[in-house]
C-alpha cells in the first residue's frame, strides 16, 4: 500500500516498499501474458470462423453433388427399365426368321388353310 512521503521541494509522493513494486511487475507481467493469449485466442476463433464456413459450403456442394447423383440413378433406373421391357418384347418374338420370312408363312398358311377348307366344303 502507498505510504505518503515529503520530498525535499514540499511535494507529496506516495512510497512504496519493494515488496509491492515486485507485485505490480508480476501483476503487469501476467497481464502482458494474457494480452498476448487474448490476441492468440482471437486469432483461433477467426481460423474457426472460416473453418466453419468452409465447412458449411462443403455441406452446400456435397448436398448438390447428392441431388444431382439422385437425378442421375433416376433416370438410369428408367432407362434400365425401358431396356428390360425391350428385352422382353424382344424374347417373346420368335428367334429364327426375319419378319418377312414369317408374313409369307403366315400368307401361305392362310391360303393352304383356305384350300383344306375349300376341298372339305365340296
Amino acid at each position: 500500500m502507498c505510504r505518503v512521503a515529503e520530498l525535499r521541494t514540499g511535494e507529496k509522493a506516495c512510497v512504496y516498499t519493494l515488496d509491492e513494486v515486485k507485485l505490480v511487475f508480476k501483476a503487469d507481467s501476467e497481464l502482458v501474458m494474457l494480452r498476448g493469449a487474448t490476441v492468440l485466442q482471437l486469432q483461433q476463433v477467426d481460423q474457426l470462423k472460416l473453418a466453419i464456413t468452409h465447412g458449411e459450403q462443403r455441406v452446400q456442394d456435397l448436398t448438390s453433388i447428392s441431388l444431382r447423383l439422385q437425378g442421375r440413378v433416376d433416370d438410369l433406373t428408367r432407362e434400365r427399365l425401358a431396356c428390360d421391357r425391350d428385352l422382353q418384347a424382344e424374347r417373346a418374338k420368335p428367334r429364327f426368321g426375319s419378319p418377312l420370312a414369317w408374313a409369307v408363312a403366315g400368307v401361305a398358311t392362310a391360303f393352304a388353310a383356305g384350300a383344306v377348307v375349300a376341298l372339305v366344303l365340296r
